[in-house]
């Protein structure tokens, strides 16, 4: 039984060195996990400012109408933040509507190039 006890051993210790050299290489593949996520949140990042600022040269231009754009976010949109950052008001809600009608009014919006917007955040 006393060599049982010494072999015995021998394997317990490889085991809990092969077992602390697992977690090891989880913590690595776990830091390396979150730092490929966290690239592709600064790459989707980049692609969403450069798309805009294309879009906004192209209304800068004249090639796109601010208010096509305008009336594009404001079918898009849905929080109050993100809809006042362009001057949009409220999303009427389902039981915001008022009897007989069939859908919220449609805001209106100033002529290009005539004045900013409300919030003076957006303009072009």
């Amino acid at each position: 039984m006393v060599f049982e006890d010494i072999s015995t051993t021998s394997y317990k210790e490889k085991i809990e060195k092969l077992e602390e050299r697992k977690r090891k290489i989880e913590e690595q593949l776990s830091r390396q996990r979150a730092k490929i996520r966290q690239q592709a949140r600064r790459d989707e990042t980049r692609r969403k400012i450069l798309v805009g600022a294309w879009y906004m040269s192209l209304i800068e231009s004249g090639e796109r109408s601010r208010e096509q754009l305008l009336r594009d976010l404001d079918s898009h949109l849905t929080r109050p933040h993100d809809r006042e950052l362009f001057g949009l008001p409220p999303k009427r809600t389902a039981g915001q509507e008022q009897p007989g009608q069939d859908r919220p009014a449609q805001p209106e919006y100033e002529e290009h190039g005539q004045a900013e917007q409300k919030t003076g955040v957006f303009s072009l």
